[in-house]
């Protein structure tokens, strides 16, 4: 029932993506923009959830800087609810926006049947209006559906847009896929990524003296992907401002030989993720965690400064082990051989959300088949708080599940739009809340029993 309500969600919303724009000419041309559109990007669906996803962030980065809000990021339901609203109505006020500038680029390219300001707003509507129909949908899949619906989606969006790549028209230079010696190693590359991001994803830190009831648990990726990223964009940044700034191009005569240097990018790719995975993960904050935490569960005074050095080692050993993931991936994408193929560049990044989007599905539907009365109370945006509150409820005997804890490891910071719903039984979820409250809660600046020295 779970799955099939997926599948009909996401057919029916990739299927009226495809429906074409009101007011438009025949015979526009695809190919007409720089980045090469498709004539699907003429339909409803153009946006996607480009305006969500960036309202969230947008509303993830102020909540953070300001004072009165940093509350609400942490801050439980109640606070998560209140800034999910903000960024709802943030989406659709930037969905607008967006399609104004869709409209009025196709205008420009004389592509509307009757120009003028009744046409526009009509566009603008139209897709604004789809990308809060596709997140309509995607709340009833994270409701009566299996798995979490903006991570299902994103996946979904990325299988289908590598396949239409694949299959579109290639430029002469473009070679077209062939198997070879170099392609079957351009595959086992490939394969290898994947297999150590699912290895990665599943691997829990703890205390070598822990004795399996420990509150202090960390995952292995502290840095999340987000440095591989990071600086492919910090070092494309030179490029974008010799196009935008002409008169840059004598100041940056140096900035095309960095491209060719392996040595560079992998070293500020590991220096990326050091300082990501002791901004994720930083020491002070995750022993305040684990201090609540064990407070609650010895119900005695916990000496916070003994909890910090208990915690400091673990945050060393997992910024190690997420530098030697990340410079691996980077290794295996800048070292020959690499492959022409249109979808390669991309290929990496869903070969390691695409494990971690199946390991939550896969948890979800054996957590499922055990347990179907499971309901959301908490949503949690800290992937190692995740962890502490499972084993919580865990030494209380309540059977939890963290939905979307694979994906929301990946992400990091910079996914709010993926919480970790930290899942119980019904008829567990008033206990289970009653237990949260006085560990994740960040608006408590301390707990009872918590000594701070």
């Amino acid at each position: 029932m779970r799955v099939g309500l997926n599948v009909a969600v996401i057919a029916a919303l990739s299927l009226a993506s495809l429906v074409r724009l009101p007011g438009l000419v025949e015979g526009i041309p695809t190919g007409s923009f720089s980045v090469g559109i498709r004539r699907a990007s003429f339909g409803i669906g153009a946006l996607g959830l480009n305006p969500v996803v960036s309202a969230f962030l947008v509303i993830e980065y102020v909540a953070l800087l300001v004072p009165s809000l940093r509350g609400a990021r942490l801050g439980g339901p109640v606070g998560r609810a209140r800034l999910g609203r903000a960024a709802i109505v943030l989406s659709a006020a930037l969905a607008f926006f967006q399609g104004f500038g869709i409209a009025t680029f196709l205008e420009g390219q004389g592509w509307l049947q009757v120009p003028g300001w009744p046409a526009r707003l009509l566009i603008c509507v139209t897709l604004s209006g789809f990308t809060m129909m596709i997140l309509l949908g995607l709340s009833m899949m994270d409701r009566w559906g299996l798995g979490a619906a903006f991570s299902i989606w994103l996946l979904w969006r990325a299988i289908a847009d590598a396949a239409l790549v694949a299959s579109a028209p290639r430029a002469p230079d473009v070679l077209p896929f062939q198997w070879s010696q170099e392609a079957f190693l351009v595959m086992l590359k490939l394969a290898l990524v994947a297999v150590v991001a699912g290895w990665m994803l599943r691997s829990i830190a703890r205390p070598a003296d822990a004795d399996g009831r420990s509150s202090l648990a960390l995952p292995f990726l502290a840095s999340g992907m987000a440095p591989v990223g990071f600086v492919t964009g910090l070092l494309a940044l030179p490029f974008a401002l010799k196009a935008l700034v002409p008169g840059l191009g004598d100041l940056l005569r140096w900035v095309p030989d960095l491209r060719h240097r392996t040595a560079l990018e992998v070293g500020l790719v590991a220096l990326t993720t050091i300082v990501f995975a002791r901004l994720f993960q930083a020491p002070r904050r995750v022993a305040r965690v684990i201090a609540r935490a064990e407070a609650l569960k010895r119900r005695s005074r916990v000496d916070l400064a003994l909890i910090d050095a208990q915690v400091r080692p673990l945050v060393r050993r997992t910024m190690a082990k997420s530098v030697l993931f990340i410079v691996l991936v980077e290794l295996l994408l800048l070292t020959p051989p690499r492959a022409s193929w249109p979808w390669f560049d991309a290929a990496w990044l869903w070969l390691i959300i695409g494990p971690a989007v199946s390991l939550d599905l896969f948890d979800e539907w054996r957590a499922r088949s055990r347990h179907p009365d499971l309901v959301s109370i908490w949503p949690e945006h800290r992937a190692y708080a995740a962890h502490t509150a499972r084993t919580i409820l865990e030494q209380a005997k309540i059977f939890v599940l963290l939905r979307g804890i694979h994906h929301r490891t990946c992400l990091q910071f910079f996914g709010p739009y993926v919480p970790i719903d930290i899942m119980v039984p019904a008829a567990y979820a008033e206990q289970a809340v009653g237990l949260l409250n006085g560990v994740l809660d960040e608006r408590y600046s301390t707990t009872p029993g918590v000594h701070l020295m």
